[in-house]
């Protein structure tokens, strides 16, 4: 074995048998995968083997359908053979807003809910969505509780007085 490549092994867990899960390794930050695999989940287990993989910092990204990503960083070192087991999340188990490979979404049954447009309570917290999908940059009016509430970059803002142009005409806002 080269003295800059080692191992990686590991178990995918919480799968059902036949589900196709993909592996992927990403050099630190690179956005595109240095080794790529495919396994299919058997009777016992799903298990990956990356045998020659160069010394680094990688991003493991573990994905299948129907199931949240898992994403972790793991170290390679020359000669070793590195252990990395993945206990695997239904996406069923998802509701309100949730991240999801790096992008927060508004989640019902597991499902994101690109039909919706609205406010949504996220602990004491309300921000806007679009499409399912969290806004950071909207700033306008938003339906909320049978009243038009005032919203500033995606966040609820209560106690707002002022002008407010929206959908074409200014509102003054109490």
């Amino acid at each position: 074995i080269p003295s800059n490549i080692g191992s990686l092994i590991g178990q995918i867990s919480r799968v059902t048998s036949g589900d196709v899960i993909t592996i992927a390794l990403y050099p630190e930050g690179s956005a595109t995968p240095a080794y790529t695999q495919t396994v299919t989940k058997g009777t016992w287990a799903a298990t990956y083997y990356f045998e020659s993989v160069k010394n680094g910092t990688y991003t493991i990204k573990v994905s299948a359908d129907g199931y949240k990503t898992y994403s972790a960083k793991v170290t390679i070192f020359a000669g070793g053979l590195h252990t990395h087991d993945v206990q695997m999340e239904t996406g069923s188990d998802l509701n309100g807003l949730v991240v999801v490979d790096g992008v927060w979404g508004y989640y019902e049954g597991g499902v994101l809910q690109t039909d919706f447009t609205g406010l949504v309570p996220y602990g004491d917290l309300i921000f806007y969505v679009e499409n399912g999908i969290l806004d950071f940059t909207y700033t306008g009016l938003a339906w909320y509780n049978n009243a038009w509430t005032y919203v500033a970059n995606s966040q609820l803002t209560e106690g707002y007085t002022g002008l407010v142009w929206f959908e074409g005409e200014w509102f003054y806002v109490v």
